[in-house]
């Protein structure tokens, strides 16, 4: 035991194992929030707003970049989470690997921006199918009891024909990722929003601002 973990905290590990350990610790703050009818998951996801009407080159650079990362497709907390955990254990494959075919190539220099790069690869790819986890078209997601249901919008701009993201927590506290929409055309809501979920309307919800009454 005391030669795996020194081995695990001693050299090029030590990163591996401090991205573990940090994952451990969202994972524990998280699961006494939500015993307490909270959640951080989308604590972060403010400052990554980006303006309404940016520069087109602005926009076409931070798509595309959202895009390849997957953040455009999870909050900012879960999305670390995932990316971390994916350099950790890349981290020790390689360093595994470098070890025993390319002694050499034992070095942070070479085996952290790999293990890197090797990460936010998987992510990207792994991006679609946790979103498909978080929003899921189903039939939990568009239950008619939702409705009244307060909702935040937590990524992008929702517009008429341009659903945004929006977390909400129902009666038993359990926090639901969906897709939310204006119903009205001219209507707009922008990330950190409270809005009111008035009906299902698959792939999506339709919703009002709060304070406002359905039409």
């Amino acid at each position: 035991m005391k030669s795996m973990t020194t081995l695990m905290f001693t050299g090029i590990n030590y990163w591996f194992s401090l991205a573990i350990a940090i994952v451990l610790a969202f994972f524990l703050v998280e699961a006494l929030a939500t015993l307490i009818g909270k959640s951080f998951m989308g604590i972060f996801d403010d400052p990554q707003k980006i303006p309404e009407q940016p520069a087109a080159a602005s926009l076409s650079f931070t798509a595309m970049v959202l895009t390849a990362t997957g953040l455009s497709r999870l909050p900012l907390l879960l999305w670390v989470s995932v990316l971390l955990t994916l350099f950790a254990l890349c981290g020790y494959l390689l360093h595994g690997l470098v070890s025993v075919l390319v002694p050499a190539l034992q070095s942070e220099a070479f085996i952290l921006p790999v293990a890197l790069t090797s990460a936010l690869s998987l992510l990207s790819l792994l991006s679609g199918y946790l979103h498909r986890l978080l929003i899921a078209e189903d039939d939990e997601h568009y239950s008619k009891s939702f409705c009244g249901c307060v909702a935040e919008i937590t990524i992008g701009v929702s517009r008429n024909g341009n659903p945004a993201e929006a977390c909400f927590k129902d009666k038993y506290c359990q926090t639901h990722y969906i897709l939310v929409e204006p119903i009205t055309s001219n209507d707009t809501f922008t990330q950190g929003e409270q809005v009111v979920l008035v009906r299902p309307d698959p792939p999506c919800w339709r919703a009002i601002r709060q304070g406002r009454q359905a039409s």
